[in-house]
C-alpha cells in the first residue's frame, strides 16, 4: 500500500522504514503515536503540530520502531 500512497500523496517512504516492511519487522500500531501525539497537544499545544511533523519523518523517513519509547522523546 505505501506505493499508492506514495504515487496519490506524491511523498517517498524512507529505505530504512521499506527495510523494516521487508523483514516484517514493523507492526502497524498506531495507538503509541497516537498517544505521543495527544500527550504533545496537552503538553506544548503549539509545538505539537512541529512534533507531529518529526514524529512521521523519524517512523517513515528514518525507520524509528512505533512501539519503541525511546522513538518518541
Amino acid at each position: 500500500a505505501y506505493k499508492r500512497v506514495e504515487e496519490t500523496c506524491g511523498v517517498t517512504f524512507g529505505e530504512p522504514y521499506l527495510e523494516r516492511l521487508r523483514e516484517g519487522t514493523t507492526i502497524s500500531d498506531s495507538e503509541p503515536p497516537c498517544r505521543a501525539l495527544h500527550l504533545a497537544s496537552l503538553l506544548q499545544p503549539a509545538e505539537s503540530v512541529e512534533y507531529a511533523h518529526q514524529l512521521q519523518r523519524a517512523i517513515f523517513l528514518d525507520g524509528y520502531d512505533w512501539n519503541d519509547p525511546e522513538t518518541y522523546e
